[in-house]
């Protein structure tokens, strides 16, 4: 029971850090391409 409980909060602690990391690299794909907009 417990070992279960201990990876369901791994895994909700994964999903979280993914979307962190998903959202920061999207963030910095539209600054690349405004800043290449900007540029040209």
């Amino acid at each position: 029971m417990r070992r279960f409980v201990k990876r369901k909060r791994a895994e909700k602690y994964l999903f979280i850090h993914t979307k962190r990391k998903y959202l920061n690299a999207i963030r910095k794909f539209q600054i690349c391409l405004l800043t290449r907009y900007y540029v040209i």
